[in-house]
């Protein structure tokens, strides 16, 4: 008897939470365009324009082309030891991506390392600093992270990288044409720490 109150009891809980579901509370993807945009994207081609690859100050930096849209970006890759940080924006803009502030660990960025280039060929360019090398592909691009010879790490390895850029938004509420620029993604970074050490 007592088994079937707790049941009855189970049901009833179930029922009411179903009954409290409001489905007009839920953003869904047809009413947001940043998902209509991205859902069931396979990747885009992105492509390294090999002359403007360039080593100073502990950074490489590279222009970045996605070749469907005509729009550039700065890849740079800094290396603070052990440490490489990827850096993907568009270059000056003039409303600047939000950058979140005291991402780098204290004391990392004095302790920026130069790179060494070891190989550039017309389709790929290689370096390395300490124990890390890197390997960048230009199309489409790839960047190959290689510790001690062995591999650490494959950006873009399937080309599904893809970032959002800015764009002229076309129609906005009510058919009212809007001639501002609409930023449509956060900085997009990260920070790998791939050899042991006191900074990590």
């Amino acid at each position: 008897m007592m088994s079937v109150l707790v049941l009855l009891m189970c049901c009833t809980l179930v029922v009411q939470q179903s009954l409290a579901f409001k489905e007009q509370d839920f953003k869904k993807c047809a009413s947001n365009g940043f998902c209509q945009r991205n859902r069931g994207v396979k990747g885009t081609k992105y492509s390294v324009d090999p002359s403007s690859i360039s080593t100073g100050g502990g950074a490489l930096t590279a222009t970045l082309s996605n070749t469907a849209a005509s729009v550039q970006f700065n890849l740079t890759v800094k290396a603070y030891g052990p440490v490489l940080r990827v850096i993907v924006d568009e270059p000056a803009a003039e409303k600047p991506r939000y950058q979140i502030p005291d991402i780098l660990m204290p004391g990392l960025e004095e302790n920026q390392t130069a790179w060494e280039t070891t190989q550039a060929t017309a389709h790929t360019w290689s370096g390395k600093v300490g124990g890390v090398a890197v390997k960048l592909t230009f199309a489409n691009f790839k960047l190959e992270v290689l510790v001690k010879n062995k591999p650490a790490l494959v950006l873009n390895s399937r080309s599904m990288f893809n970032i959002e850029h800015r764009r002229q938004k076309q129609v906005g509420l009510h058919g009212a044409t809007l001639h501002k620029h609409c930023l449509l993604a956060q900085h997009w970074q990260w920070q790998l720490c791939l050899l042991p050490s006191s900074v990590c």
